[in-house]
């Protein structure tokens, strides 16, 4: 009888011991799973500013041994405002030995065991009545004992009309991953089926998606780690016949800050591992790298090749970085804002809405990024492309880049630079038969055209030195260095070049930077034209003794007639057409005139000319008749003196022009304009 009261005794011991563990773990639980909710709506806000995102718990019930939870997610629709509401509903079992787990056989102690479904409202229902009633999405979580959470979430089939107008066919998706305490860290495993959209008679089809990333916060706020995207089909058709398709994508991304760890094990624990060494060792250098690959492009039943393509970053600065994504979405602005109940965190964050360089003193608003740029200039960063290419059975072509920034370079902060485009000419000549052929053309009409076009384009570009020829290549090479550009060989002054342009160099040189009164470097005495008017041209050109007529075409937009001496220009005048016109003036203007000599001219001797010419370009009419034009642009702004220069440039390269076609010299009524 003592034994059985014994024993009695110590089950209701036992109960009472796992009752009141259980009571202990759900208090926890609902710490946790607030500090949770605030983790994750401070997440998405920083990544995705403009959905204006709120996660809530408006309803948490707890007990014993299990706990009630109702949650919900709130979101914008960035283009028409509109407020859409998902809501879920989670059953949490209590620790550390959670019912729900012992009937599945896992003993090992756990915080928490969550089971969660998706409920229905306004802005869910279609999915519910494409899921035929159960539950678009559901999941299992195990909350580990130091706060880290395992968590596997599945996307349920769907089949019929969204709205009357879309019809949705989703064979579903799965996800697994694990996340540490706050959120610092996430490693993610998601795969999908098939996804065929269909809207009249247009379908886009993606077929065995797998996205996998391994993540952390860094110690500037930025997510760090690596993300990996895989594809294996991307279609796109019309009228049941495939237009587009994309097989094997494969998107890579990285972003690396040196000297921290890579991750943390579910239970918070550190697993040791340790970050790359290099210069960052402050943890605010970033190295990132951005690859893509797709193994095949096909138009209907024609091939396009491949591509593939890498982008690198080195030597970012993270502060600066993160001040530009928070000034770019118009956040609040905290360097490192802490995370709810990350005492570690806490104790090192600055105080929220006010951003601190790395000198510690406080930064400027986020509604001016210049200060950022600064800093990021000041790390000298580097860009590269290495390379970007698009092959096909007909050959390669490529792009390769390669430039690096610092603060006080003459160019906007550029402080050199090296690109490299070949264009190989079967290629580009089978691409352009292809299309077409697409079109209509007979396949041998449409190779010997496509030829043509490209021989043609080649010629031009060669003859306006903007590229060489190597093998079966067209080649092109731009290089900067010590304020000098080389394009092809060619050496050019960088400075005179943008100013002959409206683009001068600033003072200081850096883009966003400020002179000794606050001004941004520019010089106020010399005005700058947004646009170009007649006016603009005539009174340059009045200035320097033409004698000028305005007019206008048949949309309403101003011509500029140029009265000259043929003796010395080859023809009685030149037309200067506006283009881009509106209320306040025009965007663009091309000078154009056609020199009449005295006998005709060969293609050659065109081609030559625009050999050796950067500004002007030449060519011969339908009637053989050579013609001469320049275009100049004012988008961003041009000054009064560098229009006035390349008004001049053109007429005195005009007169060159004419002088080498065999017209005769002497005097007439216009000036001559001044050599450059």
């Amino acid at each position: 009888m003592n034994r059985t009261r014994i024993a009695a005794a110590l089950a209701a011991l036992a109960v009472a011991a796992y009752a009141a563990a259980g009571w202990y773990a759900g208090k926890r639980i609902e710490r946790y799973a607030r500090i949770q909710a605030g983790a994750a709506a401070e997440l998405a806000a920083r990544r995705w500013p403009a959905l204006r995102l709120q996660v809530e718990m408006p309803e948490y019930r707890r007990g014993i041994l299990f706990s009630d939870v109702r949650h919900t997610v709130a979101l914008s629709d960035p283009q028409t405002g509109r407020r859409h509401e998902f809501a879920f509903a989670s059953r949490i079992a209590h620790g550390p030995l959670p019912i729900t787990e012992i009937l599945r056989g896992r003993l090992a102690p756990v915080l928490a065991a969550v089971s969660t479904r998706m409920l229905p409202t306004p802005s869910t229902q279609a999915w519910f009545d494409l899921a035929a009633g159960t539950p678009p999405a559901s999941g299992r979580s195990r909350v580990g004992l130091g706060g880290g959470t395992r968590f596997s979430w599945r996307l349920a089939p769907l089949d019929g009309s969204l709205d009357g107008v879309t019809a949705v066919r989703f064979s579903g998706a799965t996800a697994q991953g694990e996340a540490g305490p706050g959120m610092d860290w996430l490693r993610l495993a998601a795969r999908t089926g098939k996804l065929q959209l269909r809207e009249q008679d247009a379908e886009l089809a993606l077929q065995d998606a797998e996205l996998v990333s391994d993540t952390r916060r860094g110690r500037h706020g930025i997510d760090l780690g690596e993300a990996r995207l895989s594809l294996q089909s991307l279609s796109f058709s019309r009228n049941g016949s495939d237009d587009l398709t994309l097989r094997g994508l494969a998107l890579r991304a990285t972003l690396d800050e040196d000297g921290n760890e890579r991750g943390r094990d579910p239970d918070g624990r550190g697993q040791g591992g340790q970050g790359r060494s290099g210069q960052g060792q402050d943890g605010r250098d970033l190295a990132g790298r951005l690859s893509w690959t797709v193994e095949g492009i096909a138009a209907g039943s024609r091939s396009l090749g491949s591509l593939q393509a890498a982008l690198s970053c080195e030597r970012l600065d993270a502060w600066a970085l993160r001040g530009l994504l928070d000034a770019y979405a118009g956040g609040p602005g905290d360097a490192a804002e802490p995370v709810p109940g990350d005492e570690d965190r806490a104790s090192a964050a600055e105080a929220p809405g006010e951003a601190r360089a790395p000198d510690g003193a406080p930064a400027p608003g986020r509604a001016d990024p210049r200060p950022f740029v600064q800093a990021l200039l000041a790390r000298e960063p580097v860009l590269t492309v290495e390379p970007a290419a698009w092959t096909t059975p007909e050959g390669r072509s490529e792009f390769h880049l390669k430039m690096s920034a610092a603060p006080g370079q003459p160019l906007r902060g550029l402080k050199s630079l090296d690109a490299r485009l070949s264009v190989s000419r079967p290629m580009a000549a089978g691409v352009m038969a292809g299309a077409l052929a697409a079109e209509g053309w007979a396949q041998d009409e449409a190779r010997e055209q496509a030829r043509e076009r490209i021989d043609a384009f080649a010629s031009m570009a060669l003859s306006m030195g903007l590229a060489r020829q190597e093998g079966d290549d067209l080649v092109a090479r731009l290089a900067y260095a010590d304020g000098i550009l080389d394009l092809n060989g060619e050496k050019i002054d960088a400075a005179r070049t943008l100013s002959l342009l409206g683009m001068a160099p600033q003072e200081g040189g850096d883009w966003g930077g400020q002179g000794e009164d606050g001004d941004d470097g520019g010089d106020d005495d010399v005005p700058a034209l947004d646009t170009v008017q007649a006016e603009d041209v005539t009174d340059a050109l009045q200035a320097n003794g033409f004698r000028t007529e305005v007019s206008r075409d048949d949309a309403g937009d101003p011509v500029v007639t140029v009265t000259l001496a043929p003796q010395r220009y080859g023809t009685r005048q030149a037309r200067i057409e506006f283009y881009g016109c509106a209320a306040g003036g025009c965007e663009d203007i091309l000078l154009h005139a056609t020199v009449r000599p005295a006998r005709p001219v060969a293609l050659k001797t065109v081609n030559d000319w625009n050999s050796r010419s950067r500004w002007v370009r030449a060519y011969l009419d339908e009637d053989r008749q050579p013609v001469l034009e320049m275009d100049i642009n004012a988008y961003g702004g041009i000054g009064e003196d560098a229009l006035e220069s390349l008004l001049m440039t053109y007429f005195a390269q005009l007169a060159d022009f004419a002088q080498e076609l065999g017209v005769e010299g002497g005097e007439g009524t216009a000036p001559a304009a001044p050599a450059f």
